[in-house]
C-alpha cells in the first residue's frame, strides 16, 4: 500500500491538516491501519520534495486549530499522483507469514501445536472481521462516492479474511486427521508441550469472539450489505 500516494489523492481531495488526514485515512482505507506519526513524517517528505505545499492562512479552505499547518498537493504532486494512478497494478504479494512458516517447519508430532496456532489465528481474524463490519457500517452515513469506495475496499478486506477462515477450517480437518494418526500410533506429545498448549488455549477463552461473527460462506458479507 502507498501511504504516500494515498495522502496525495487525499490532500488533491481536500486541503487539510495532518490531523485531519489520519482521520479521513482512517475512514477511506479502514482495513489497514496507520499512526498518526507516520501520517506526519510523510506529509514533512512530501513537502520537502515539492509534491505538497503549506497553505497561508488567508488560503485556508477549511477551518482548523490556531497555528496548524494546512497542507495542499503542488502540480507536481497532481503529476506524481496521475502518473500513479495511470500505472500497472504491482503483482499479488507471495504468501508468507507465520503461520505457513510453522506449517512448512513443523513435523508430524507437532500437529497438536498446530492445531493450537490454527484456532488463535481463526479467532484473531474473527475479531478482525468483526471490527471491519462495524466500520463499513458506520460508512452508511457518508457522501454517496466516499461510502462506495469505503464499501469496496472493505469487501474486499472482509473477502479475503472469510477465505483465510475457510481455508483456516480445511487445514485444521487435514490435521485432526494427522493427530488421530499419532495418537493411534501411541505418540502423544511431552508433558512440557501439553502443558504449553494448555497455557496457549486460555488465550482462546480471553478472546471472546462471539458466535455470531463466524462467518458461514457470504454471510459476513451480506450483514454488511443489508444495512
Amino acid at each position: 500500500m502507498s501511504v504516500r500516494n494515498i495522502i496525495l489523492g487525499l490532500l488533491r481531495e481536500q486541503p487539510g491538516n495532518s490531523y485531519e488526514v489520519v482521520v479521513r485515512f482512517d475512514r477511506r482505507v479502514g482495513p489497514w491501519e496507520i499512526n498518526r506519526g507516520q501520517v506526519y513524517r510523510t506529509v514533512s517528505d512530501l513537502n520537502c520534495e515539492g509534491l505538497v505545499e503549506e497553505i497561508e492562512l488567508a488560503e485556508q479552505s477549511v477551518v482548523g486549530s490556531r497555528g496548524a499547518k494546512f497542507w495542499r498537493i503542488t502540480d507536481a504532486g497532481e503529476r506524481v499522483l496521475d502518473t500513479w494512478l495511470a500505472s500497472p497494478c504491482e503483482s499479488v504479494e507471495p504468501m508468507r507469514g507465520d503461520l505457513l512458516a510453522r506449517l512448512a517447519a513443523a513435523g508430524q508430532s507437532d500437529v497438536p501445536d498446530l492445531l493450537v496456532s490454527l484456532d488463535l489465528y481463526e479467532r484473531e481474524i474473527l475479531l478482525q472481521l468483526e471490527a471491519d463490519i462495524r466500520k463499513c457500517q458506520a460508512a452508511a452515513t457518508r457522501e454517496e462516492f466516499d461510502r462506495d469506495m469505503i464499501e469496496i475496499i472493505y469487501d474486499c478486506a472482509m473477502q479475503r479474511r472469510e477465505a483465510e477462515i475457510n481455508w483456516v477450517r480445511r487445514a485444521r480437518e487435514l490435521l485432526q486427521g494427522w493427530a488421530v494418526r499419532e495418537r493411534s500410533a501411541g505418540r502423544e506429545p511431552g508433558a512440557r508441550r501439553a502443558n504449553l498448549r494448555e497455557s496457549v488455549s486460555h488465550k482462546l477463552t480471553a478472546s471472546n469472539v462471539s458466535d455470531r461473527a463466524a462467518p458461514d460462506g457470504e454471510s459476513a458479507i451480506r450483514r454488511v450489505s443489508s444495512r
